[in-house]
């Protein structure tokens, strides 16, 4: 996938937070509210999301305190 990278754009969606940290060079968080689905939290680089957070809601989710 590194070496594909370098020419492509790839997108993978997953739940799996070790995936997304060992594969992505940025990582959005998309969650759902009760008035709309797909609301996107947060986007950033990777090491930017996993290790300081701008959002609750994110931190929430990958330090598995929701989801």
């Amino acid at each position: 996938m590194r070496e594909l990278s370098k020419e492509y754009t790839i997108i993978i969606v997953t739940h799996n937070m070790q995936q997304a940290g060992r594969a992505s060079d940025f990582t959005a968080f998309f969650t759902m509210d009760t008035d709309r689905a797909g609301k996107m939290v947060e986007f950033e680089e990777t090491r930017q999301i996993f290790t300081n957070p701008k959002h609750k809601e994110t931190e929430d989710y990958i330090s598995g305190r929701f989801g």
